[in-house]
């Protein structure tokens, strides 16, 4: 038997090299593909882990996720800021709104600035904080008539810091605003995702959603545990409203 093995195996000779090539080739393929898995997994997660740091709790509507309607996060009334930011529990709060695919920088040539594939992003960001996940790189927070993007999104629409550029807004009408600065997400970038940036009230005025966030992020105060603060905070919380963890924000993302 070994011999007529052995004999088939110098008739085929060529076709075996080729079998035994298929095989190493797939399974370094294979193992490839999963090494590339856990260091993109890794890297998201640190990403995630860097943007959310100081984050004790967050603040969502109970359905949180994407709407089936209009692929929207749940918005609620901005007044549970206030609200959160009396408890002696909280040190920050801040109040936030995000959209996607909802606004776009217009270049010179009158041409949507955005990425292949990754979303454009549509927000507020009140500068650097406690909780904040954005870290200006180059400029100033925007203020009111002002807007911060992303560095690949301004070198691809070749837009300068203090210089005026045009967005265009839900409404489909374009507005002008001044580049006051650019900005990162954590310390990991944005993942080739673009981000568009203004102050809360112009955020709300712009995506037309007057008075509204879709999340708040706190800040415990001293010697406050964040399972102390989810406790505090759920105590004035609406039922549409639910508190979660700094932890489980991570976690989620």
């Amino acid at each position: 038997m070994i011999k007529l093995a052995l004999r088939g195996a110098r008739a085929n000779l060529g076709r075996l090299i080729l079998t035994l090539i298929s095989v190493v080739l797939g399974v370094a393929f294979v193992s490839g593909s999963f090494v590339l898995a856990d260091s993109l997994r890794s890297i998201f997660d640190q990403v995630s882990e860097d943007a959310f740091a100081g984050v004790d709790a967050q603040v969502r509507g109970v359905e949180n996720g994407m709407n089936s309607t209009d692929g929207e996060i749940p918005r609620f009334d901005d007044g549970v800021v206030s609200t959160i930011a009396a408890l002696p529990e909280a040190r920050y709060t801040e109040g936030g709104l995000f959209s996607f695919e909802r606004a776009y920088a217009i270049d010179s040539n009158d041409e949507v600035v955005r990425p292949t594939g990754p979303p454009v992003f549509t927000g507020s960001w009140g500068g650097p904080s406690p909780v904040s996940s954005f870290r200006i790189i180059d400029g100033e927070p925007p203020i009111g008539q002002q807007v911060v993007i992303d560095p690949v999104q301004a070198e691809r629409g070749g837009f300068e810091v203090g210089q005026d550029i045009t967005i265009s807004l839900p409404s489909g009408e374009p507005e002008v605003f001044t580049l006051s600065g650019t900005i990162d997400f954590g310390e990991g970038g944005t993942g080739g995702a673009f981000f568009i940036l203004f102050d809360l009230p112009t955020a709300q005025r712009v995506l037309g959603l007057p008075g509204q966030v879709d999340s708040v992020v706190v800040a415990a105060a001293d010697g406050v545990s964040p399972a102390e603060l989810v406790t505090a905070i759920s105590a004035v919380l609406p039922d549409n409203l639910a508190a979660v963890t700094g932890e489980l924000v991570i976690l989620e993302n």
